[in-house]
Parts: structure tokens; sequence; C-alpha cells
């Protein structure tokens, strides 16, 4: 199976570093389990509350430091509608990585 998984991470509500570093580590054993049962996958990661921005692109090798590194968003709103619209017009696209005849999964990470 060829997959694209868009992972969208919500950075709305951390108000405490710890549950953005515990979304994090969550988001890398996530993917660790995916690429152990799927090994043709490409992942591509936004990470959104006021302003969502593409932090992995298709195109660009996984690693676990890359996840490490995303950066958290401090400010009082989510605006999950331009995150997807932007993992619609910008993540998913040919030119950002993205197969065109892979099966494309998006999955939202958040914490409570």
């Amino acid at each position: 199976m060829v997959l694209d998984l868009g992972l969208m991470m919500d950075s709305f509500d951390m108000n405490f570093s710890w549950n953005w570093e515990r979304l994090k580590m969550f988001t890398k054993n996530f993917i660790s389990n995916v690429f152990m049962f799927i090994n043709d996958t490409r992942i591509s990661i936004i990470v959104f509350n006021t302003n969502p921005s593409i932090e992995l692109r298709f195109d660009e090798r996984y690693s676990f430091q890359r996840v490490i590194r995303v950066r958290q968003q401090y400010v009082t709103t989510s605006n999950v509608d331009k995150a997807l619209i932007m993992a619609d017009q910008v993540m998913f696209r040919e030119e950002n990585g993205m197969r065109r005849h892979s099966s494309k999964v998006t999955q939202f990470l958040y914490s409570e």
C-alpha cells in the first residue's frame, strides 16, 4: 500500500509546554506505528492555531528530530477551517510531494 499521511497538529489550548511535548511524543509514536505496518508512507505535518503552517512536506525526509522541532503557536483561538483549507490547497498537492496514485489520509492530533 502506498500512503500519503497528512497530520494536522492543533496547538490550541496548550497552556503548559508539557502538553505540547506529550502531543509531539504521541505523534512520533503514531508515525512509528504507521511505518511499521505500511512501509511506503510519506508524512506531511501542518501545525495550526491562528495561522497554519506546513512543518514537513510529503517530499521531505521524515525524521523524529523534525517532529521534536515542530513549534508551538501561542495564541487563544484555533482556526481548524484555515488548516483544512491549507491541507486541501497546499499540503495535498503534487508540487508538495503528494503522489498521484497514493491513498490519502488526514489525521487530526490534539491534546485535551
